[in-house]
């Protein structure tokens, strides 16, 4: 399981995030308080119960950059390039696989091409990857790819770039987005992934624009408090998602409205839906989740037939007693990659490649990602005529029917399609 994806992991935890980290923990229906919390990636280690699965943790830019300059829209100085360099080599030391970018998300939306660099040069020093949210999905994409080759290049770095699509108003090109990655892959070590679904998932707040980003989700929510009309306003001006394709997902304020459109919540409550987001930020102490409708199938369908292309969730974990009606990939995305292949739909080893030697590949684990002599024994074995993807936008809290057994490290965690007691996971090193 890779953690910290995004721009945002887990360690290090500036104390000016510790608020944020509490109110994300709490809307996945955890209760910690700051005295839980850890400052490291080997506190955070020392902080977890023994687990399941195994965890490859990567460092986030967006945790360096607060580190350094808060949630400032400002470049950084020569001391804050040292404070983020120092946070990152201490962070790989400490056993990160690399750095995860959060290019529509504060901070690393502020960052510049050259900072990235500059920090993507450290994680090539140390041979680890660079996972990037790139800066646009759709309407500024190519340029987004652009960058993404450029940092791969003038760095040397192992790129990785996240959740690859051709969202709108660039559906119908991921032709085209294909043919650049090859041509980038000819002299670069630049890489993808994807979940297969024509909708993502991501906060509310993606809604508005970067200068209304600065100062994160607590600002924010203050500013919509503060001056309502202004950011109606705002809303109003954007090209964004339409509203009926606008899903809420989790909402701790209105849980009733979970599994809802924006436009249906609108019609609900008598007001428009530009009304209906400044109102949901008013009542929320943090940010919404939502499902957004922005990309066509055969798209998806081109991206998931690529074999550079690895297959992910791009989800925060879940159990189904957790609060909230998230996006099915959270439960699905791999059942639904199988069954693809179980169905003839795209071949069933590229499937099982793209789920397994892939990603470790990518990501630098050794002796994993394939059954072999002393290789390690990670395994999931189904029953092709009974194994059933059970995710859906309705349902999207249910696990996939036809999983007979899972090993982890070669201890059985799940048997005849029952979780045992066993925990043999573990957080990995490179």
């Amino acid at each position: 399981l890779v953690i910290g994806n995004c721009g945002y992991s887990a360690a290090p935890l500036p104390k000016t995030a510790m608020d944020w980290a509490l109110g994300e923990l709490r809307r996945l229906g955890l209760k910690v308080s700051e005295l839980d919390l850890w400052e490291d990636l080997e506190g955070y280690k020392s902080s977890l119960p023994p687990i399941t699965v195994n965890l490859v943790p990567l460092v986030g830019h967006g945790n360096l950059r607060e580190k350094a300059l808060g949630l400032r829209d400002v470049p950084p100085d020569d001391e804050a390039l040292k404070i983020m360099r120092g946070e990152l080599e201490r962070t790989l030391e400490q056993g990160a696989f690399g750095m995860s970018l959060g290019l529509i998300y504060p901070p690393g939306i502020f960052s510049s091409t050259e900072e990235l660099v500059y920090l993507a040069k450290v994680v090539s020093a140390w041979g680890g990857v660079v996972a990037s949210h790139q800066r646009s999905e759709g309407k500024e994409l190519f340029q987004a790819l652009e960058e993404s080759i450029m940092i791969a290049r003038r760095s040397g770095v192992r790129f990785q770039i996240s959740h690859l699509k051709a969202a709108r108003p660039s559906w119908g090109r991921a032709k085209e987005v294909i043919s650049i990655l090859r041509r980038a892959r000819e002299e670069l070590d630049i890489w993808a992934d994807q979940y297969p679904y024509h909708y993502s998932s991501t906060g509310l707040s993606a809604l508005f624009p970067r200068e209304y980003q600065e100062g994160g989700i607590e600002r924010l929510i203050s500013l919509v408090k503060e001056r309502p009309g202004e950011l109606l306003e705002v809303l109003k001006g954007v090209d964004h998602t339409p509203f009926h394709g606008i899903i809420i997902s989790e909402s701790l304020s209105h849980p009733e409205v979970q599994g809802m459109s924006l436009e249906d919540i609108a019609e609900l409550w008598g007001i428009s839906p530009e009304e209906a987001v400044i109102k949901l930020f008013q009542d929320e102490e943090n940010d919404l989740g939502a499902i957004y409708h922005i990309m066509k199938e055969e798209d998806v369908n081109l991206i998931f037939r690529q074999p550079f292309v690895a297959i992910s969730s791009d989800s925060s974990v879940r159990s189904k007693s957790s609060p909230g009606h998230p996006h099915p990939r959270a439960f699905g995305a791999f059942a639904r990659a199988i069954e693809l292949g179980l169905r003839g739909e795209v071949p069933l080893d590229l499937v099982v490649y793209k789920a397994s030697e892939l990603p470790a590949r990518v990501m630098g684990l050794k002796k994993r990602g394939a059954i072999d002599l002393g290789r390690k024994a990670d395994l999931v074995v189904i029953d092709p005529n009974t194994f059933k993807d059970m995710a859906t936008p309705k349902s999207p809290k249910e696990h996939p029917l036809g999983v007979k057994h899972v090993f982890v490290n070669g201890k059985i965690v799940v048997e005849e399609g029952k979780i045992t007691h066993e925990r043999p996971g573990r957080v990995l090193t490179p």
